[in-house]
C-alpha cells in the first residue's frame, strides 16, 4: 500500500512542478510555502506514558515531516509522511506510518505566532503480530482514516520557526495520539 502511495506521490508532485515554478502567484506571498519535520510520543488507545515499573515506554518515539502552502492568511493545504514507531506489549507487536493530506485553518494572533487547525485524510500501512487465546499470527493491513489536529507555531512566516502540534490519529478502530515538537521553515 505504502508503494502503491509513493508512486501516486510521485505522480501528484510531477504534476504540480508547473504550480510550484509560480507558487509565488498560487500561495499567498506573505505567508507562503513551508515545510517542516518533527519528533512526537505517540499513545495508542490512551495508553499511559509509564510503564507499571514507572519507566518512560521508550518505544513511542514518532516523526513527521510535512510542507504545506497556504492559499490566504488563513486557508492552506498540507501533505505530510508519520512514523507512528513501534508499540510492544503483551498483546503482541505493532509497526505502523502513513501519508495524509488536509487541510488547514490558521489563525495569525501576532507576527511570529499563529494557531491552526486540521483537518484530513491518512493513508496508513501496518504490520505486526498479534496474540490469540491458542496461536501467534502476523498482520499486514493498510486502510485510510480521518485525522485531526491543532498547533501553535512561533517564528517568522519567512526562515525558521518552531511548531508544537497534537494530532489524532485513527487506524481502523485504534487511537493515536500524538503530541509533537516540530521545526519549521518557511519560504
Amino acid at each position: 500500500m505504502i508503494k502503491r502511495l509513493g508512486i501516486c506521490s510521485l505522480c501528484v508532485a510531477a504534476a504540480s512542478l508547473p504550480f510550484a515554478a509560480n507558487a509565488d502567484t498560487l500561495f499567498d506571498k506573505e505567508v507562503g510555502v513551508y515545510g517542516g519535520v518533527g519528533i512526537g510520543y505517540g499513545t495508542f488507545e490512551n495508553e499511559d506514558f509509564l510503564t507499571e515499573d514507572n519507566d518512560l515506554r521508550d518505544d513511542r518515539m514518532t516523526w513527521q515531516a510535512y510542507l504545506g502552502g497556504r492559499v490566504t492568511p488563513y486557508i492552506g493545504l498540507e501533505a505530510a509522511y508519520v512514523d507512528f514507531g513501534e508499540a510492544d506489549g503483551d498483546g503482541g507487536f505493532l509497526d505502523a506510518n502513513g501519508v495524509s493530506a488536509a487541510l488547514g485553518v490558521h489563525w495569525p494572533l501576532a507576527d511570529t505566532v499563529t494557531l491552526s487547525a486540521r483537518v484530513g485524510q491518512l493513508w496508513w500501512d501496518a504490520t505486526g503480530t498479534g496474540v490469540a487465546p491458542l496461536d501467534e499470527f502476523d498482520f499486514d493491513i493498510d486502510g485510510n482514516d480521518p485525522f485531526y489536529g491543532v498547533g501553535a507555531h512561533f517564528g517568522q512566516s519567512e526562515g525558521l520557526g518552531i511548531a508544537v502540534r497534537y494530532d489524532l490519529f485513527e487506524l481502523d478502530d485504534t487511537d493515536i495520539e500524538v503530541p509533537s515538537l516540530n521545526l519549521e521553515f518557511g519560504f
